[in-house]
């Protein structure tokens, strides 16, 4: 129940992105909007992490390529596509594993810093970094 709740939440704030960019008329994509004002939220602590990570866990672990935004972005414009489709189809596939490999290189990076900050001393640290 914690999940749908919070996915809920996710959901009216896609919703409120989508409602920014249709009254704006700006040329990012409402998803984006949305993901930007999430992220201003959980920024400045006015939405806890708590209140989404259960739903956010779901949603990153059976739907990751839906937050990539180069992929909404195509999705969103499918236009785009008529002429050079297979380019941009090849072009829009490597640059969501260049995405991918670099949010994952930065998360394992980030992992090992935030170990090694706390390990405050190498005696009491087992693993050497």
């Amino acid at each position: 129940m914690k999940s749908i709740m919070q996915i809920a939440g996710l959901f009216v704030i896609y919703h409120i992105g989508i409602f920014i960019h249709d009254l704006c008329r700006v040329p990012i994509p409402g998803s984006i909007i949305g993901m930007l004002l999430l992220f201003g939220l959980l920024s400045a602590k006015i939405v806890p992490v708590k209140w989404v990570s259960a739903g956010c866990g779901f949603l990153l672990r059976y739907m990751p390529l839906l937050f990539v935004p180069i992929t909404v972005g195509v999705i969103e414009h499918p236009e785009l596509f008529k002429g050079s489709g297979l380019l941009l189809l090849i072009l829009t596939l490597l640059g969501t594993v260049l995405v991918m490999v670099t949010a994952g290189h930065t998360s394992a990076w980030l992992a090992r810093r935030k170990e090694k900050k706390s390990c405050s001393s190498r005696n009491r640290c087992s693993q050497s970094l």
